[in-house]
């Protein structure tokens, strides 16, 4: 897939026109998710700290101008599957969003955004792997990306109570660090947004490691993978 997609005007003349093909894209997605009845606090949290965490990722070679949006949407329709039950519902998720007609949106695009979410959960797909069939180098890359942010932030609302208020990455050449301030006690999404860190750590080729940060902005505790001291 080609990185120089042109659905937006370019220049200050087609600033308002972006802004309204970009409303109604969202709406688009908003629509499809309430079609199907999902959890709203739950995948509006997901997507506040993706798009935080995508925040320190370092910038992609292709599809700069499209990727946070990608995530956002992945974010929001991650769970759409659940209407068919927990059990794959990630593969579910992809088949819906493949299926739906999402106004404002190329068949490329979609089909990102529907390989993202289903790659919230369980292993990545295989390079060989159906989901990627028509996708190029780039389009690939971009899904590798965003999973690794979306599995982290899927993680860190494990229990579906909001309690990781905010996070924050920084990658360096040794580490990746992931500082998130806590508004209560987060051991378990911890434990789950370590597990799911597999992604990202191969992406980045470093360690992805932990920090809990008190309302102060202290560090209460820290840990590699999700472990905790």
């Amino acid at each position: 897939m080609s990185g120089s997609l042109s659905l937006l005007p370019k220049g200050e003349a087609g600033l308002e026109s972006a802004f309204g093909v970009r409303s109604a894209r969202k709406a688009a997605v908003m629509e499809l998710a309430r079609s199907w009845d999902f959890e709203e606090a739950h995948a509006v949290q997901v997507t506040k700290l993706a798009l935080e965490l995508y925040g320190g990722l370092p910038p992609p070679k292709k599809n700069r101008e499209w990727e946070r949006e990608w995530l956002e949407y992945a974010s929001l329709l991650h769970d759409i599957g659940y209407i068919n039950g927990v059990r794959r519902h990630h593969r579910t998720s992809e088949a819906m969003i493949c299926r739906a007609d999402l106004i404002g949106f190329r068949r490329s695009e979609k089909q990102i955004i529907a390989a993202v979410a289903r790659a919230h959960r369980k292993r990545f797909p295989e390079a060989d792997d159906p989901v990627f069939d028509g996708l190029g180098a780039d389009g690939r890359e971009s899904v590798r990306r965003l999973a690794g942010v979306l599995r982290i932030a899927d993680g860190f609302d494990r229990t579906h109570r909001g309690l990781i208020a905010s996070a924050e990455m920084r990658v360096s050449r040794n580490d990746c660090i992931i500082s998130c301030k806590a508004v209560g006690g987060v051991d378990e999404e911890l434990r789950a947004a370590g597990k799911k860190s597999d992604v990202l750590q191969e992406l980045l080729g470093v360690p992805v490691k932990f920090i809990v940060v008190s309302s102060g902005g202290f560090p209460e505790r820290e840990g590699e993978n999700g472990t905790t001291p």
